[in-house]
């Protein structure tokens, strides 16, 4: 039990920092992009495309949190429903905790942060119980990364 908690853990400390790395590179692209044209319909397609890339990032990570409760839950030690509970948890924990930062910085925004971070976990919940329900069911999505990490 030990060794799952202190995995989801640290993965779970690292998830909003691969996120920021991840996401900031294209952002400027996308800025840099759009101020040369000088129209706004000309950031349609980058939008478009950085919210696909973070809806795949967060089912990835659902994905990730169900495949480790997967893996950690034929113990015998623990009732198997604690494995996918914990999980769940630390699959929602680093979105909330992104909103919460953002809300402390901007409070006039709380309500549009909430709604973003309920959209954000979406994806990542959904990635959770498939992959906890169905173990190979988003292996043509995330078969690459599960199998190198997990």
């Amino acid at each position: 039990m030990a060794r799952f908690f202190v995995r989801l853990l640290i993965s779970t400390l690292l998830v909003p920092f691969v996120f920021a790395f991840m996401l900031m590179p294209l952002i400027g692209l996308m800025a840099t992009a759009v101020r040369g044209s000088g129209s706004i319909r000309a950031s349609h397609p980058y939008v478009l495309f950085l919210g696909g890339i973070q809806i795949y990032f967060w089912g990835l990570w659902g994905a990730y949190c169900g495949s480790v409760a997967t893996a950690y839950s034929s113990s015998p030690d623990v009732h198997r429903s604690l494995y996918y509970l914990i999980a769940l948890g630390f699959c929602t924990a680093p979105i909330g905790w992104m909103a919460h930062k953002e809300s402390v910085g901007d409070p006039g925004r709380g309500r549009d942060i909430q709604r973003g971070a309920v959209l954000y976990s979406i994806p990542a919940i959904v990635g959770f119980v498939t992959q906890a329900r169905w173990p190979r069911a988003l292996s043509p999505l995330y078969g690459w990364v599960l199998d190198w990490i997990v």
